[in-house]
């Protein structure tokens, strides 16, 4: 029914990036998670994704890989990077979400 199961925990206290050059798809996770409480950033690509985890250093990232001007491969390259040249910082969880047309 779409419905979330009951967490251990606030959504609210948290924030997710959402990575994707398909609105769509940003736009189904944003509505799915909205209504949790859950403070949400979207970009369409990895570059525009890389700069908003600088900027709002957000608790989750969810990508997908394949997307123009740079890949999600590259952005999770360049924030590991970028954490790397900032040892205050912890590291950010990353969850791939990608599929392949058939």
């Amino acid at each position: 029914d779409g419905d979330f199961m009951p967490l251990p925990f606030e959504l609210k206290k948290y924030s997710a990036l959402f990575v994707d050059d398909m609105n769509e798809n940003n736009a189904l996770l944003k509505k799915k998670f909205e209504e949790t409480g859950l403070k949400i950033f979207m970009a369409e690509n990895g570059k525009i994704g890389l700069e908003k985890y600088k900027k709002y250093r957000p608790d989750i990232i969810i990508s997908d890989l394949r997307m123009p001007i740079m890949s999600g491969q590259d952005m999770i390259q360049n924030i590991r990077k970028y954490e790397a040249q900032n040892k205050a910082l912890s590291t950010a969880r990353i969850i791939i979400l990608t599929g392949e047309p058939s």
